[in-house]
């Protein structure tokens, strides 16, 4: 349901919470603007595009303020010059380190709180032009603002003026919201219908920035996943796709199980071809799209075992780099077993299964279980007595749900998050964890989330499920397991 911010709302913002703080305690109210302080009250100085200039250059919060203060027709264009400004320079070191030194800085609150405002008013009265929008929920996101007002007026607004977006505009916007992690279904509606016009005509950059957005939100739309699959090969065909561009389609339509394995496989092909390494991440990521579509070939085999070899040896696998190529590698041995890596890599690839696994043991320990995910472990031990372990790590380095080991039986409970965004279709990486159980000799089964009505109503059955979904594993325990 449509939601409009309210035309009463006090028009200057309170502090702004890191997304961590935020996660503590509630969004900051709005409290009221003293007149004497609003940015279009400008008694002197700059104005037009000598302001822009200004902001854009400046790097202090103070000095910032007082160029908007005295601005003269302080407009969209400033206030977006200003926050960009701030978020580059966030965005310089990549450092959390920086934001925090930047919050800490002289005039950042008031500055932030009046350009919140500023952007407020100015999107209620339809002020913001289609780039400005983009650029302040870019900044914003960037400088991890926390304020659902702020961001729904801003959304609103896109929404009005989706006619007039472009590539950049769409891309910027969907970058923007999936990095703060709000899902604004009208907006993304309205993004999704925009770039679907805009497809054709795309750029490999557009491309991959969307997609990328796409698949942090979990969002696939079939109808424009096959326009940007039609562009993308139009761009392989022409002048070909530069290598982190390359890889980043590769990774985004891996991970939304879009369905398109040829597509896909030229991605990889190109990949390989362009020079991609591990060392950037880039390699780690076209490694680990090869494994969710399980279709490595000799060749890629081979690249892949020589890339994590370089890669290890000069100390740069570290990170999301070591598990994506744990999985890869998982991969290849239990699914490809004819083709024999290099001596080296047997020890290579252990020591990323343990820190695979430990890694999974680690975040599974932060994780409060769900009160589905119990009830599914009751009737699993109702079913098997004393033979069921919860939030085990198996050798595979995966962290499973629930284990019966006697009977070699893993129960995973699949919650929304393992599935596209209002779907019962799992994503990439989902579907090649359960591969990977199932080639590994464990029986599995799944439980979706749609399924906790008949969990808490005790009617769910493990036999059922697992015959259901696996006939030919075949049962290997008695009626009365114990």
């Amino acid at each position: 349901m449509r939601r409009a911010v309210s035309a009463t709302a006090p028009r200057r913002l309170a502090r702004w919470p890191s997304r961590s703080a935020a996660a503590r305690r509630p969004s900051p109210p709005l409290a009221a603007a003293a007149p004497r302080r609003a940015l279009a009250s400008a008694p002197r100085a700059l104005e037009g595009a000598q302001l822009t200039s200004a902001l854009k250059h400046e790097r202090s919060p103070s000095k910032m303020l007082l160029l908007l203060r005295h601005g003269v027709e302080v407009n969209d264009i400033h206030l977006s010059a200003a926050a960009m400004a701030l978020a580059r320079r966030v965005r310089e070191t990549k450092g959390a380190a920086n934001l925090k030194q930047l919050r800490g800085s002289a005039g950042y609150e008031e500055l932030m709180g009046e350009l919140g405002a500023a952007t407020i008013e100015m999107a209620e009265k339809q002020k913001l032009d289609p780039q400005a929008i983009a650029n302040l929920a870019w900044a914003y996101a960037g400088l991890e603002v926390d304020h659902p007002a702020l961001m729904r007026s801003l959304s609103l607004a896109a929404v009005q003026r989706r006619a007039q977006l472009n590539e950049q505009a769409v891309s910027m916007l969907m970058r923007a919201y999936s990095a703060l992690g709000i899902f604004d279904e009208e907006l993304f509606g309205a993004l999704v219908r925009r770039a679907a016009e805009l497809a054709p005509q795309m750029t490999e950059v557009a491309v991959a920035s969307l997609l990328s957005s796409f698949a942090r939100l979990r969002i696939l739309d079939d109808g424009l996943i096959r326009q940007i699959g039609r562009r993308t090969s139009a761009l392989l065909q022409g002048r070909g796709l530069r290598g982190q561009n390359t890889v980043t389609m590769a990774w985004a339509l891996a991970r939304l199980n879009a369905g398109d394995a040829e597509l896909i496989g030229q991605l990889t092909a190109h990949g390989m071809s362009e020079g991609t390494d591990l060392r950037s991440g880039n390699g780690s990521n076209l490694a680990w799209a090869m494994a969710v579509e399980n279709q490595f070939t000799e060749e890629s085999a081979r690249w892949v075992w020589a890339d994590v070899e370089r890669a290890w040896r000069a100390n740069e696998l570290k990170g999301i780099n070591a598990k994506q190529a744990h999985q890869a590698l998982l991969t290849l041995r239990l699914e490809y077993p004819r083709w024999q890596p290099p001596p080296a890599i047997t020890d290579i690839a252990e020591e990323l299964r343990v820190f695979f696994a430990q890694e999974s043991a680690d975040f599974a320990a932060t994780q409060r279980r769900s009160n589905f995910e119990l009830a599914v472990e009751r009737l699993v031990e109702a079913r098997f007595p004393g033979n069921v372990e919860g939030a085990v790590t198996i050798h595979e380095g995966y962290s499973v749900d629930m284990l019966v080991r006697p009977f070699d039986l893993i129960v995973e409970v699949d919650g929304p998050q393992h599935f596209v965004h209002g779907s019962r279709r799992p994503l990439g990486s989902t579907l090649m964890k359960h591969r990977h159980l199932r080639a590994a000799g464990w029986k599995t089964v799944n439980v979706g989330y749609w399924e906790s009505d008949a969990v808490l109503r005790g009617t769910w059955s493990v036999d059922r499920a697992l015959a259901e979904q696996d006939p030919n594993a075949g049962r290997a325990w008695p009626d009365n397991a114990h």
